[in-house]
């Protein structure tokens, strides 16, 4: 499966240099801006993909998001607009579908926010 990833160039030029790369949550804006919803709602992820997944490699604790589709087409983001960081590239990697646990970006806020998350798919639904 085709993903890709929003990242510093140093997790670039870590990547050309040792072959892998993963997460480091000490570096992380969201798991360390003193609010602890980023923190709640990034474990119970975590918690799925270790169900859904299983566990992962020896000394990786956190994933690394990547996008497999932007307004419900498969292809390279433009992230030109959004910029995440000064130094940022856009990796495209290729990962086995079942080391992948994938997710709606919308729906994912309903979690962040601990916000409820209705089973219904039109209006009519949730007015019954």
């Amino acid at each position: 499966m085709i993903v890709w990833t929003n990242q510093p160039y140093s997790v670039y030029e870590q990547l050309m240099a040792t072959g892998s790369f993963s997460c480091t949550p000490a570096l992380s804006i969201n798991l360390n801006d003193g609010f602890d919803d980023f923190a709640r709602a990034y474990a119970w992820m975590i918690k799925q993909m270790k169900r859904r997944i299983g566990q992962p490699p020896a000394g990786v604790t956190t994933p690394v998001w990547a996008w497999h589709r932007m307004n419900f087409q498969h292809r390279r983001p433009d992230f030109r607009m959004d910029r995440d960081f000064d130094d940022q590239v856009c990796m495209e990697i290729e990962i086995d579908e079942a080391q992948i646990l994938l997710s709606d970006f919308e729906n994912w806020n309903f979690v962040l926010n601990d916000w409820y998350l209705a089973k219904v798919s039109n209006e009519d639904d949730w007015n019954r």
